[in-house]
């Protein structure tokens, strides 16, 4: 059986309304701080980046994004081509998958924008439980966790 490796960064997700980061119109053109806001150094030595991070994903497009036409040929391809198909990506918005394919065979190179791992406990859970945390002021899974601790 031949095996298809699929390599898809930011381009792929555009169509989506999620922008690119280094683009003409990427966010880091627009703003050259937002990229500390995605990077681990600067996000865990600074609780204000840490809160402005979570905004940013609070706020963003990545998890309204419905795949495009791009997501779904692939997704299709998969299905229908008779090869072993593997993608590998650069994006965290995990429309591959929503697309279609199955998880184990997309590999999220920069992790993923709809689950988080807690840097103290490593503990999984998804952004939206993150988020009902957050909202209730807590930024961990304790219960007494205050937001920016």
């Amino acid at each position: 059986m031949t095996m298809v490796a699929i390599f898809s960064g930011a381009g792929i997700s555009t169509d989506s309304g999620i922008p690119d980061y280094r683009g003409p119109n990427g966010m880091w053109r627009q703003d050259p701080e937002a990229e500390r806001l995605v990077t681990y150094g600067p996000y865990m030595a600074d609780p204000e980046i840490r809160r402005r991070s979570w905004r940013m994903r609070l706020d963003g497009p990545a998890l309204s994004a419905e795949p495009n036409a791009a997501h779904r040929a692939v997704a299709a391809y998969e299905r229908t081509s008779g090869h072993a198909l593997r993608v590998i990506t650069q994006n965290v918005d995990g429309l591959h998958q929503a697309a279609g394919l199955p998880e184990r065979k997309v590999l999220e190179l920069h992790g993923s924008a709809r689950s988080v791992v807690c840097t103290a406990c490593h503990a999984r859970s998804s952004m939206a439980e993150a988020f009902d945390r957050l909202r209730a002021g807590r930024t961990t899974r304790r219960a007494g966790s205050a937001a920016g601790s």
